[in-house]
């Protein structure tokens, strides 16, 4: 059996929604004819973590940190996982991702080395940035959630001269914040890697607007096609891949800014719904996906 779980899949279900988990599965299912399940992250792993699942397949396509157990548990009973336990903590804590990567030798951002932890009030927040300006010597700052909220709503460019003018009631919506000083960009691409290798046929791209700063890669329907993928590009992002544990079993989604002195790590994701990177690419990822699964089943 293959499994495919994501959050709140059966509650999807159940409302009709054919989510981007369901393509994988129909591929699956109609051209390989292997079985395969749709559910939950959590309903899964509450049933089988004590279970002997040495033919089975696991795609984990979401995290919870206090499942790490679980995880560990399905993967010492011979269940292939794919991604491992490790991997998706990179995938949704942003500052250990970064962390791991500065460890390989990978260019990041400058980065705070803490977590931000919202305390609640507005004034003391404002102060306590002001410090970690003032160690990071600038003046100008990105602050987003540590584990993604928002789909980039809640991400903010923050220079030392608006602090007295900046709403701090907005860092309550979030308990853990990653802070970095603001990089000087011209794209972000973002590369879907199978087992450690760049689809180079599904390489997309977005830029800030004119006077603008932040742009996105994920749910955008101004996402533009990488028809002529930079060789130096493939090679970062599947090192990236190698350094942060994705690179023999592993699916994923690498952001990587490109800046005026080369190539910088964004972040890594795997739950992403990819249906408009295929319409704009015409590739069917999902489709390959599969393949990919199928390839580690058998």
């Amino acid at each position: 059996m293959i499994y495919i779980l994501s959050s709140f899949m059966e509650e999807r279900n159940t409302l009709g929604i054919i989510t981007y988990p369901a393509w994988i599965a129909s591929v699956i299912k109609t051209k390989y004819n292997i079985p395969v399940k749709l559910c939950s992250a959590g309903n899964f792993l509450n049933v089988f973590q004590e279970t002997k699942t040495e033919k089975n397949l696991v795609h984990f396509r979401t995290y919870n940190a206090k499942d790490v157990q679980k995880y560990s548990n399905i993967e010492n009973n011979g269940a292939i996982l794919v991604n491992t336990s490790e991997y998706i903590h990179i995938t949704n804590n942003k500052l250990y991702a970064q962390k791991v990567a500065i460890a390989g030798g990978i260019k990041t951002a400058l980065n705070y080395d803490k977590i931000f932890l919202n305390d609640g009030n507005p004034t003391s927040n404002r102060y306590r940035i002001e410090e970690i300006m003032q160690q990071l010597d600038t003046d100008d700052i990105v602050i987003k959630p540590n584990y993604s909220s928002g789909n980039g709503s809640n991400v903010w460019r923050l220079k030392k001269k608006e602090l007295d003018d900046f709403d701090f009631n907005r860092l309550t919506y979030v308990d853990q914040w990653t802070i970095q000083k603001t990089l000087k960009y011209s794209r972000i691409i973002r590369c879907i890697v199978h087992g450690g290798k760049v689809v180079a046929e599904a390489v997309t791209w977005d830029a800030p607007l004119p006077g603008g700063w932040k742009c996105t890669v994920c749910i955008n329907p101004h996402v533009k096609h990488e028809k002529n993928v930079d060789p130096e590009l493939i090679k970062f992002v599947e090192n990236i891949a190698k350094v942060t544990g994705a690179g023999k079993i592993g699916i994923c989604y690498i952001d990587v800014y490109e800046t005026d002195d080369g190539y910088v790590y964004g972040e890594s994701n795997c739950s992403c719904t990819l249906e408009q990177h295929e319409k704009v690419t015409g590739t069917p990822i999902h489709e390959l996906t599969a393949d990919y699964l199928v390839s580690l089943y058998k």
